[in-house]
């Protein structure tokens, strides 16, 4: 492996460790209340993709 890819690697896992606590908390306040300050910024985002992929929001 060269160095290059070695140091590709070592960066992308730090990107990883130094968001991994805010996403945690992301998923936690999800699973718990069930909103969270970006659901409702994106649930229109959601529909929309939704509505254009043909998928039934009632099934």
């Amino acid at each position: 492996m060269d160095t290059r890819y070695i140091a590709l690697l070592a960066v992308y896992l730090a990107i990883l460790l130094a968001i991994s606590p805010f996403l945690g908390r992301y998923i936690r306040e999800c699973m718990e209340n069930g909103r969270y300050r970006l659901t409702a910024w994106g649930r229109p985002i959601e529909r929309a993709i939704y509505r254009i992929a043909g998928v039934d929001l009632q099934a």
